[in-house]
């Protein structure tokens, strides 16, 4: 299963799907999630496309991946999408690593779901925490799981 995971700009989740591996549904998952009309969404290269592009464009969502580019010519542009995409990445790497989503052990799919909500109410309290004590939103402390 893959995590198609929605977020803010300071790293909260805020919505997820689950989808099938190479079945290409993240495209369908990614318009489900993001149904606010105005906002931004930053994606990889995975999202490239004439026709996704102007799906997007259609429900007013802003959609930003990747430009095509040698990384020894990176476009100033790219440098602040770089930033934002940073902290995409590092939710993602908190999620996986930190939290133990990677070798989550789940046996079924509701046992998997389960664990997913876990760990996203985890990070989500961790990030709130952090804001009400004027902590560095995404610096959560040491956990190894025992």
């Amino acid at each position: 299963m893959r995590l198609v995971l929605l977020a803010d700009p300071k790293g909260v989740p805020v919505g997820y799907d689950l989808v099938g591996p190479k079945t290409g549904q993240e495209r369908q998952a990614v318009l489900h999630l993001a149904a606010h009309p105005g906002s931004m969404l930053f994606a990889d290269g995975g999202f490239w496309g004439r026709e996704y592009q102007a799906s997007m464009q259609l429900i007013d969502i802003e959609l930003i991946t990747p430009a095509k580019h040698k990384v020894s010519q990176r476009p100033a542009a790219e440098i602040a999408k770089a930033r934002i995409r940073l902290v995409i990445e590092s939710v993602f790497a908190t999620l996986k690593h930190q939290m133990g989503l990677q070798d989550h052990q789940a046996k079924t799919i509701g046992g998997l779901v389960a664990r997913i909500a876990q760990r996203l109410l985890a990070l989500t309290l961790g990030i709130y925490i952090n804001t009400l004590t004027d902590r560095p939103p995404r610096a959560l402390a040491a956990y190894d799981r025992r």
